[in-house]
């Protein structure tokens, strides 16, 4: 349509002035208006315009005019076609475009719509991106901004359709997902936005026009003379279908997108989202426009912009196709508005039928109204009045859910009729909400009323629709649904028939335990309770009844006491017949189950199930964990009632045995189509044979598999538990420790952990036997606590006062308990500023206490550093750290008999002063550095604490350089009587060769003097006790170390071998734990913080060789974290030396423990798994490395600190060895034992034992507290494969327990009888050796 007014603006330097006015179109044609425009080159339109002017002040100023004609100037059309043909229209003659000539008139984009709409209101084309296709060639520019408009709107589009439309919902009702229903307020504004949403359609509109003016060519090429001829008409189609077919899929999204909201916001924001969507074209063709998209585009959006339709049709035609268009929209969008709005206020979006899961921890009756629930409509809807449907229980008719709007919630009640209800009395209620669909309210929380009244958050609910039709197969082709329930063929039961027949006959787990009841012993037998051919079905769960042989139900009179299991919505029940309360039950059993409901039915149940969670789930009680049940309340009602917190060791399983489906267990045979009961074997029991003989305490090697647990447990350390029947580890007496060796694990099992308490951080010192069955560890400050290890349980046997203890060690000997001993224990602990160790000697009397003195020159803070002590108990060695102002020594005590005959241990000046090394990189090893003292004669009081100048002859050192000038530092010696009157101090001469030899001479008056500055980081004895190791450093220089051994020959402590000098990896990083010892010292471990080296003795080289120390670095460089320095916090090793235990930190900033076992010929990790280990934990293994106890003290969140032991299969011998254990119980000082074996080229190895004495020292056999009466014995032999020949055991046991030999060949233990009588044991051929014979019994 034309207009009748414009608008320009234009600057002066007086301000901004906009003239407006409004004339009226003289409705001429737009060729007279182009003819007069040529004539007198200008553009004269008519108007009554006033200009309004703003001052600097901001006031408006406005002054009427007279009408008056505002002129454009134009160029002949002639003159602009003569220049350039195909760059110029008819058009752009009267309004002309210039790249680098300003028209600020025409430029005004008011302006040049006034001027449009005063010549004419109809495009020949539609304003819009998509039109570029037509006015331009395709490899313009142009088109590649059309493109990205394109890609982007149908992305645009493609990304809201799979959004909003499910394309995969089966709901033939719903295809859209539409709301059920919505609010009065919400359909209201959904109308309103579709009216809109019509009135503002304008590609539709557009695009129906230019189809309406048809196509022309010539009309086309005058306008847009780039456009290109070849296909200009496809083109021309193309374009005008793509826009009607983004317009109507717009206004479809609009539609759909608005009808899916359920709130006013969500239709506002639907509706603007699509539009915004639906205008991307026009935006971009606004920005091009305005220049932002090139001068091309700019070019293109112009000529798009004033191309004019040259022949329209009259004005009232196009206002009654644009009428006539929006009422056909506006008719299709109400019509299809008004169906979406009465599916929805019929219910048509409801489901029919919904399926109820209720938990009942709130209130007990809540379970028994699970089930289904059948629509009802309240009637009270309409077009703009919403109401909420009403759900009836199907079972009773006399509970529902229904929606209260006081408090804007569904709500469920119970004991109400149909008629009369009041939807605000509940005893249920979902959160606030104004959903239609109550299925939507399962995800949010649900309240109840417990029995006291209270409101109560329930902690499950489940509400989804159910229904079956014919052509839906969802009752599971075994059934045939009748009034949208499943009716369900003989033999199959469930919502959706797809549970086949039950089980026939149900019994107790004889592995788990019966119903025990108070006042009567329960069933423990049941069978399904049939009525003729139909099985008995409460809440679609089969009935289980007991004595039904003889019964016949359905007459009462005939009916015995039973007990009877069945479902009750959410728990299964067993309830005695007696408990039923109602009349109609023993009147007629079939009718009273048909109708049964547990809430409205009077009766007490026994037993309780756990809650059933899934109506898919367990068809039958088989599995579930039962509870007895509370007693009733008058409060409650005569429903079911709660389940008590008391569980049932009752289980029930199908004893319907069947080969594919349900075998007999344990070998058992299933006598499938006769009885289809089990015939049992290996011992086992139970209507499947169920009850193995598992989980006693003993291993028994059939059932040692996976599938049976690995007899329970019965057969690992870490996993076995004593009971009545049998001790973990022990023969059937008790007496002998057959050990673990069955024990079937790739990974490492752990036992019991032994915790401290809150900040003790218990587990930084402890110390493991060499068994592995007794370990002694610092539970607190000042408490020592002692335990025993019985299969997976550690026992405390002791818990002693002590002192705040430094170091820890202990020896146990061979021993192993039995009910009638515990092994005898010397433990060893060192306290911080105290120069005495404490000795706890423990055996089956309790724990005695002894006192052990160090030297008097010692330092307190310094002495007992590092501990030590030997397998038997004889040997104790501690060690002082040393400093600047003492250096390190070592001190060793030894065990003896005191006046009173009981064991202690002193001190006879035998103290291990170690020499100070270099390092000789000719010779490849250290030399020890003698200095020679430039004091010839020399002497000065030993009190006197202070400097004395000298100077260092490096004649004997030339390594060192020229002298050197140094201070020697004195320190006074302690008094050891105190005196007031003056005593006469002590001097000491230096001659020049003065320095402690290797060999140092002690005498037992003095103590000698210590190696300047030289410090002992740690400290290992060997369990032999004469095989002591040293690492040592020097104050100045703490990195470098040098590992010293030293062995003791029966009266001197002597180097062995060379010193090894390695690098720490930092000053930080000494650790008392860094070395370590086999149990004959022929093996050292030690680690340097990053690397760790295993060294044996070569007797026949007389030095130490490393044992593959790159292939054990290699695994260890895979292990641990390379960005940290110092990752190995610490090491340990097992007696026999072939285990290493490493405590590493690893790259996920914790630390895990890696243990590795030799072969023979490499190392090799033992687990596939790292186990837990903590920063400063220590490490101890047993023998073979069967047990690994790791010190938790940071792991704890209270820094309580723990012990966890694990184990792991023994290696106590290499491949070419074969393993024997020896256990017997001994007499006091007569048990020995000897064994002879030949090999069949005549060698002979021998090896023996006895008497046991603990701790073992000249004179033990006197010392009453190292008798064991009735002790086990363990000894563990490493015999050569090629000994097996033959050989001679001979052992004089005790009458307890006999003896046992367990060899690792596979082979079952050999045990022989007690005997008081030496008795010799044989075996292989030995006719031709020249083996000892049997000795007598006079030992």
């Amino acid at each position: 349509m034309a207009s009748s007014s414009f608008t320009t603006a234009f600057t002066t330097q007086e301000g901004e002035y906009q003239p407006t006015g409004t004339g009226t179109n003289p409705r001429r044609s737009l060729h007279r208006y182009q003819s007069a425009a040529l004539r007198r080159n200008t553009i004269r339109l008519p108007s009554r315009h006033s200009i309004t002017k703003l001052n600097p002040d901001g006031v408006v100023e406005e002054e009427e005019e007279e009408e008056e004609e505002v002129e454009a100037p134009v160029t002949p059309r002639e003159t602009i076609n003569e220049e350039n043909d195909r760059d110029w229209t008819p058009v752009q003659a009267n309004f002309p475009l210039e790249e680098d000539e300003a028209y600020p008139f025409l430029d005004s984009i008011t302006a040049m719509r006034a001027i449009k709409g005063y010549v004419h209101d109809e495009n020949l084309i539609p304003t819009t991106t998509y039109s570029f296709l037509v006015s331009t060639s395709l490899g313009n520019m142009t088109n590649i901004v059309n493109a990205l408009v394109l890609t982007l709107q149908v992305a645009s589009y493609i990304a809201v359709s799979v959004s909003v439309l499910d394309f995969r919902n089966d709901d033939e009702y719903n295809p859209f997902k539409f709301p059920p229903n919505v609010t009065s307020s919400v359909r209201a504004t959904q109308l309103l936005s579709l009216v809109y949403s019509i009135l503002v359609q304008e590609s539709i509109v557009n695009a129906l026009y230019t189809f309406r003016n048809g196509f022309d060519e010539e009309e086309l090429r005058r306008s847009f003379p780039e456009c290109a001829t070849h296909g200009l008409k496809a083109r021309w189609y193309i374009c005008l279908c793509f826009i009607l077919t983004m317009g109507c899929y717009a206004q479809f999204l609009t539609f759909v997108m608005i009808m899916q909201s359920e709130d006013v916001l969500g239709v506002l924001l639907n509706y603007a989202a699509v539009n915004f969507i639906a205008t991307i074209d026009d935006r971009f063709f606004y920005l091009g426009k305005r220049g932002w998209l090139g001068k091309q585009v700019e070019r293109n959006v112009r000529l798009i912009g004033l191309a004019d339709n040259p022949n329209p049709p009259p004005i009232w035609y196009r206002r009654l196709f644009h009428s006539l268009f929006m009422l056909v929209l506006f008719a299709g969008l109400i019509g299809m508005w008004g169906l979406v709005v009465s599916l929805q206020t019929t219910g048509a979006y409801l489901p029919n039928t919904i399926r109820v899961e209720f938990d009942d921890q709130v209130h007990p009756a809540l379970g028994t109204f699970s089930g289904y629930y059948d629509i009802q409509h309240s009637g009270e809807g309409g077009m703009f009045r919403s109401a909420h449907a009403m759900y009836y229980e199907r079972r009773s008719q006399q509970a529902l859910f229904s929606y209260c709007p006081q408090i804007g919630a569904w709500t469920f009640q119970w004991g109400v009729s149909v008629n009369e209800f009041d939807p605000c009395n509940w005893h249920a209620r979902s959160s606030a909400t104004i959903e239609f669909d109550i299925t939507t309210t399962a995800t949010s929380k649900w309240f109840a009323k417990n029995p006291g009244g209270r409101t109560v958050p329930m902690p499950f609910i489940d509400i989804h629709g159910w229904s079956c039709t014919e052509d839906e197969k969802l009752c599971g082709l075994h059934g045939t649904c009748e009034q949208g329930a499943c009716q369900c063929e003989e033999g199959f039961f469930g919502d959706e028939c797809e549970f086949p027949r039950p089980c026939n006959t149900l019994e107790v787990d004889g592995r788990m335990g019966d119903f025990r009841g108070i006042d009567r012993k329960w069933s423990e037998q049941f069978e399904l309770l049939r009525f003729g051919n139909e099985t008995a079905i409460v809440y679609d769960r089969p009935v289980y009844i007991t004595q039904t042989d003889s019964l016949r139900l359905s007459q009462p009179q005939q009916q015995g006491e039973f007990d009877m299991i069945f479902f009750t919505g959410r728990r299964w029940a067993l309830a005695f017949s007696r408990a039923f309360q109602d009349p109609e039950f023993a009147e007629d059993l079939e009718s009273y189950l048909a109708r049964f409901h547990a809430h409205f039915s009077n009766f007490k149940a026994g037993f309780l199930s756990e809650p059933v969670g899934d109506i898919k789930s367990n068809p039958s009680p088989e599995g579930l964990v039962w509870y007895s049940s509370e007693p009733s309340k008058p409060s409650t009602g005569p429903g079911i009632q709660a389940a008590a917190p008391q569980q049932s060791q009752g289980v029930l399983l199908c004893t319907e045995c069947n080969n594919n489906t349900n075998p007999c267990l344990y070998d058992g045979i299933c006598l499938e189509g006769h009885s289809n009961t089990c015939n049992c074997s290996q011992g086992s029991a139970g209507g499947l044979c169920e009850v193995p003989p598992i989980g006693n305490g003993r291993c028994d090697t059939f059932f040692n598999t996976v599938g049976f647990d690995r007899d329970g447990g019965d057969c690992c350390r870490g996993t076995c538990i004593s009971t009545a029947e049998a001790i973990c580890g022990r023969d059937p007496s008790g007496f002998l420790d057959t050990g673990f060796f069955n024990c079937q694990s790739d990974d490492p099992i752990p036992s019991e952990t032994v915790r401290g308490e809150p900040f003790a951080e218990a587990g930084r010192q402890f110390a493991l036997s060499g068994t592995g069955s007794v370990m002694a560890a610092v539970m607190n400050d000042g408490e020592l606590g002692l335990f025993d290890q019985v299969g997976a349980q550690w026992i405390q046997r002791e818990m002693l006062g002590t002192c705040l203890v430094t170091a820890i060690t202990m020896a146990t000997g061979p021993f192993s308990s039995n009910p009638i001993f515990q092994p005898p224990a010397v433990i060893v602990v060192s306290c911080k500023g105290i120069t005495s160790l404490r000795a706890y000697f423990c055996t089956d009397d309790g724990c005695s206490i002894h006192t052990l003195e160090g030297p008097p020159e010692a330092y307190s803070d310094l002495f007992g550093d590092s501990l030590g002590i030997s397998t038997n108990g004889d040997v104790i060695a501690v060690s002082s750290r040393g400093a600047p102002y003492q250096g390190g020594f070592v001190e060793i005590f030894r065990a003896g008999r005191d006046s009173r005959g009981s064991v202690a241990w002193e001190r006879n000046n035998e103290t291990i002063i170690p020499e100070k090394y270099r390092y000789d990189e000719e010779d490849n090893f250290a030399v020890p550095v003698v200095f020679t003292l430039g004091l010839s004669n020399a002497s000065f009081p030993m009190s006197a604490a202070g400097p004395i100048n000298g100077s260092i002859d490096s004649t004997q050192a030339p390594s060192l350089g020229p002298d050197k000038e140094f201070i020697l530092s004195t320190l006074p010696v302690p008094s050891t009587a105190p005196s007031s009157e003056p005593t006469e101090q002590p001097s000491a001469s230096f001659e020049p060769s003065a320095f402690p030899s290797s060999e140092p001479s002690i005498e037992p008056s003095a103590f000698p003097t210590a190696s300047p500055n030289q410090l002992i980081l740690a400290m290992s004895l060997s369990g032999s006790g004469d095989t002591l190791a040293l690492v040592l450093s020097d104050v100045s220089a703490l990195q470098i170390v040098t590992v010293l051994v030293y062995q003791f020959n029966g009266t001197d402590w002597t180097t062995r071998g060379h010193p090894i000098e390695d690098t720490l990896c930092s000053d930080n990083h000494p650790r008392t734990d860094m070395i370590e010892l086999s149990e004959d010292g022929s093996t050292l471990l030690y680690s340097t913080g990053d690397e760790v080296h295993v060294v044996d003795w070569n007797a026949e080289a007389d030095e130490w060789a490393r044992r593959e120390a790159d292939v054990l670095q290699s695994e260890v460089d895979l292990l641990r974290d390379p960005e940290r320095n110092c990752s190995i916090d610490s090491v340990t090793l097992s007696p026999e030396g072939n285990i290493v235990a490493l405590n590493i930190r690893v790259p996920s900033d914790e630390n895990n423990i890696a243990t590795f076992a030799w072969t023979n010929s490499t190392w090799e990790r033992r687990e596939e798994i790292m186990v837990r280990g903590s920063p400063e934990g220590p490490l101890a293994l047993s023998q073979g490395g069967s047990e690994l106890a790791v010190g938790l003290p940071l792991v704890a969140a209270d820094l309580s600190g723990s012990i966890q032991t694990y184990e792991y299969p023994p290696l106590p011998c290499q491949s070419d060895e074969i393993y024997f254990r020896l256990t017997f119980t001994i007499k006091p000082e007569v048990t020995r034992w000897t064994l002879e074996t030949a090999s069949p080229d005549g060698e002979i190895f021998n090896f023996g034992g006895g008497p046991y004495y603990f701790p073992n020292f000249p004179g033990a056999k006197e010392a009453s507290e190292t008798h064991h009466d009735k002790a086990t014995v363990i000894e563990d032999l490493c015999l050569p494969t090629v000994a097996l020949d033959c050989g001679i055991l001979m052992i004089y046991p005790t009458e307890f327990g006999g003896f046992s030999v367990i060899s690792s060949d596979g082979g079952p233990p050999i045990n022989v009888p007690p005997r008081d009588i030496p008795a010799a044991l044989t075996y292989g051929n030995c006719t031709n050796q020249s083996l000892v014979q049997p000795y007598s019994n006079d030992l």
